[in-house]
């Protein structure tokens, strides 16, 4: 008796495909460093007091800033700025301290400069910074709550030309020549 087997026939069909019609995925990919702070100070001012004799009591001396305070906002946050000065104590080469009573600064904005009209900026009237860090420039913050105005101080601003006034005790001075830091950083920014 014959046995019958089964089979089983495969058939492959094979298609060519055009170039036109091909359709192929490709994937590439972009990229971006970003660095420093969105919420910058562009220049700061130094200030010369020049030459002052040594006199009995009080002394004081005068200066105008070398640049005007720049402040450069690209946050779009909207939430303003402020910033603050420290002034270290004056030494010589002999690390003889001057003996400084006060260190008061002016930032006045009138002449100064801002990206939107609509923001507020307010700068400083005799704001003491000596050893302590006082408050001389703020740029306002969108109030979106109670106005459709965008307010906020994004963009480049400056303030005016600055000015300084040093109080010191002359006749206990030691005759040389004096320099400090001035130290300007934010107290309030996104960044």
């Amino acid at each position: 008796m014959k046995k019958l087997l089964p089979f089983i026939t495969v058939g492959f069909a094979v298609a060519a495909i055009s170039p036109a019609l091909a359709i192929a995925d490709t994937q590439s990919n972009s990229s971006i460093t970003i660095t420093g702070s969105p919420v910058t100070i562009t220049s700061a001012p130094n200030f010369a007091f020049g030459t002052n004799a040594i006199l009995t009591g009080a002394q004081e001396a005068t200066a105008t800033g070398d640049v005007a305070l720049g402040v450069r906002d690209l946050s779009a946050s909207g939430s303003g700025w402020t910033v603050q000065l420290t002034a270290s104590a004056l030494t010589n080469a002999s690390s003889q301290t001057l003996p400084v009573t006060d260190f008061l600064v002016s930032f006045d904005v009138t002449g100064g400069t801002k990206a939107n009209t609509n923001a507020t900026l307010t700068g400083s009237a005799n704001a003491s910074v000596y050893q302590i860090g006082g408050i001389i420039f703020q740029g306002s913050a969108d109030n979106a709550a109670t106005t459709s105005v965008n307010e906020d101080a994004y963009g480049d601003n400056t303030t005016g030309t600055p000015t300084a006034l040093l109080q010191f005790t002359g006749n206990a001075a030691e005759a040389g020549d004096y320099t400090g830091s001035l130290i300007y950083t934010f107290v309030s920014a996104v960044g």
